[in-house]
């Protein structure tokens, strides 16, 4: 091998060995990048793979899960998705599920919330007044409905075993904290993902199934073998056919516009009574017997008692049941009203916010009622707040705006009035002993004084006790915390009244189950006037001890007594019962006491169609016969024409005593009867 200067062989001379040197040389640390190239990126790793992509995308915090917009009055499920109490409530009321898991769920499921706001108008918590994000770990106390950052709780409560509410004080459990949102957990923020709400899914699926429906023409038209003269008939179809359901659509539009409009004027015009019945507070009712109202409770009007003992008052001689009282029928009412166990829902939109309200309907009825009542007939409409005290109270309601006013719903009667004007002067307190002043937001009636209570009212800004059974709780604010906090911040003058007017623009009645109740108490009164009157229309024909009337000349003839069989007769006396002198009869010979000692001899009885009636004592007289008696007390007689005077004989001795003896004694001698 030829080998040059260096020992080297040739063939290293020229290329070979000077890729040997770039290799090895000073260029041997040419690539030794401190960064991947896109190359390197894509074929060695580090690139995140787009079908492994999460498609997660979580619902802001103050937005709720129905409509997708910010809250204004939140609440929860007890999964902790929030929603706007006015999405909500009206969803589980039609569909009685949840719209997030679509699991079943009734409206006393859901859990209100008391949500603070600082000056920026954020959602923040009350005790580090840290403001809530998307990022923020928040929690709910259950019984107080009060949020708070989870850092709170933690600090002052769980580590501290302190289980009292940070705000109310409270007693609560480990149970009754609620996760609003927690970024850390990924099965709760599941719940939060807009792509697993059930509602939206439900939405998807009509909406592709309405696509589905108006594309099906065209892939049938699509799988058709067509030319240029079928392809014109069939777009000429097509037109045709769109026409048609653009003329039919329009038909349809027109007439539920129409509808629409119907139901308006109809909606328009029970509102319009609902308002002047104060939503049955004052609704005219049929009249309603004591009876009817407490079955198996008859109470007379005293007539015939006033007119057997007083000359001046007009004769009576039937005693009738008298009328309830609207009192009477009232206290029935709120029974129902306190069976059904529903609260109602009430808001003030005022010139600062609004302000929603939970009415204790189940509790307080009559209290509830007439506040319910106020807001229907627009009552309060226009009034202010005539009354600020920061850190006490804010009192309303006062038609004068100075305190000394008010109505209440049975004053101002109505269309069917029912008792206008009798509570006038007031109705009287109503405390439940679940009810008290233990809070900010408690809503009571002001009065002047025992059972003085009208239409004012007031909202407390702190706990109370010292007015506990003295004013009648009857809510509880539980959305527009911070519109309170704005009414007891104004600036107030003289008498503790407001220097720039807080007015209710409007009181609104969301709910009212007063409505609801009376349905069933209706109900149950028409029931009873129904077996009423089935019984009256029975006694009208029959007596009391079940006699059934015969007239004389057919049906339509007069009543000529009672009668019933000898075999009822004698089963009545085998009993012990009293049916031994029934009903007067026509017949001669059966003329009363007279006719026994008359005929004790035998000689001076009375005819009985042309036979001489035969002397038995009072028991046989009741049968009539002696063939009768024979069978009742013997059973069937083998020999029916036996001796007659045997007869009498064994009659006379059941009786005890002897015929001649009673023969010889006069009138008025019962001795041995």
């Amino acid at each position: 091998m030829i080998r040059d200067e260096l020992g080297m062989p040739g063939c290293f001379k020229h290329g070979r060995l000077r890729r040997d040197n770039d290799t090895m040389g000073k260029k041997q640390h040419s690539k030794d990048r401190m960064f991947l190239t896109a190359t390197e990126w894509k074929e060695l790793g580090g690139k995140r793979e787009t079908a492994g992509r999460s498609s997660y995308r979580p619902l802001a915090f103050d937005s709720c899960a129905l409509s997708l917009q910010p809250f204004e009055t939140p609440v929860c499920t007890p999964e902790g998705v929030l929603f706007d109490i006015l999405n909500l409530f009206p969803y589980v009321q039609k569909h009685k599920k949840s719209p997030i898991t679509g699991e079943s769920m009734t409206s006393k499921e859901i859990v209100r919330l008391n949500m603070a706001k600082n000056n920026g108008g954020k959602w923040h918590c009350p005790v580090t007044f840290k403001e809530f994000t998307d990022h923020t770990h928040v929690v709910a106390v259950k019984p107080s409905g009060n949020v708070y950052a989870y850092e709170a709780v933690e600090e002052l409560n769980i580590k501290r075993k302190n289980w009292t509410d940070l705000m109310t004080g409270e007693p609560f459990t480990r149970k009754d904290i609620i996760t609003l949102q927690d970024p850390g957990n990924a099965t709760h923020m599941s719940l939060r993902d807009i792509s697993n709400f059930k509602h939206l899914e439900e939405m998807r699926a009509e909406e592709a199934a309405r696509v589905a429906g108006e594309s099906a023409d065209q892939k049938v038209t699509s799988t058709i073998r067509t030319n240029a003269s079928t392809e014109m008939v069939i777009k000429e179809f097509q037109k045709q056919k769109r026409a048609r359901e653009d003329e039919e659509a329009l038909k349809a539009a027109e007439a539920e516009a129409a509808s629409v409009d119907a139901q308006g004027r109809e909606a328009e015009e029970e509102e319009e009574l609902r308002k002047k019945g104060g939503g049955g507070a004052t609704k005219k009712r049929r009249l309603i017997l004591i009876q009817d109202l407490h079955p198996g409770k008859a109470i007379t009007t005293g007539a015939a008692a006033a007119s057997f003992t007083a000359t001046g008052v007009d004769l009576a001689t039937e005693n009738t049941c008298r009328p309830a009282s609207e009192e009477e029928i009232r206290l029935v009412r709120y029974k129902y009203a306190r069976k059904l166990g529903k609260k109602g829902y009430v808001q003030l939109q005022t010139t600062l916010g609004n302000v929603n309200l939970e009415i204790h309907c189940d509790f307080v009825p009559r209290t509830s009622e007439n506040f319910l009542g106020l807001c229907l007939r627009g009552f309060y409409d226009g009034l202010s707040f005539h009354r600020v005290i920061q850190g006490f109270m804010a009192q309303g309601g006062c038609p004068q705006g100075d305190g000394r006013g008010g109505a209440t719903v049975w004053s101002l009667g109505g269309e069917g009035g029912g008792e206008a004007g009798a509570q006038g002067g007031g109705f009287k307190d109503e405390f439940d002993s679940r009810l008290v002043h233990d809070k900010r937001g408690i809503l009571s009636m002001a009065n002047s004084g025992k059972d003085t209570n009208r239409s004012q009212f007031f909202i407390t800004f702190k706990g109370c006790r010292h007015l506990d059974n003295k004013h009648a709780v009857f809510g509880r604010v539980v959305g527009g915390m911070d519109v309170l906090k704005k009414i007891e911040e104004v600036e107030v003058g003289k008498e503790d009244k407001p220097k720039e007017e807080v007015k209710i623009i409007k009181a609104v009645a969301f709910v009212n189950p007063f409505e609801e109740s009376d349905k069933l108490f209706d109900a149950f009164i028409e029931e009873q006037r129904r077996e009423r009157l089935a019984k009256e229309a029975f006694w009208k024909n029959n007596n009391a001890l079940g006699f059934t009337r015969k007239k004389e000349g057919g049906e339509g003839g007069r009543d000529v007594g009672m009668e019933r069989s000898a075999q009822e007769v004698a089963e009545a006396e085998r009993t012990g019962g009293f049916y031994s002198q029934p009903g007067p009869q026509a017949s001669a010979g059966w003329g009363g006491v007279g006719k026994y000692l008359s005929g004790g001899g035998g000689g001076g009885g009375g005819k009985d169609g042309g036979r001489k009636m035969t002397v038995l004592p009072q028991k046989v007289a009741a049968v009539g016969s002696e063939a009768e008696y024979r069978q009742l007390l013997q059973g069937p007689s083998p020999h029916p024409k036996e001796s007659s005077k045997a007869f009498q004989q064994q009659a006379l001795e059941g009786g005890g005593g002897k015929g001649k003896k009673q023969q010889s004694k006069g009138f008025g001698d019962f001795e041995g009867w």
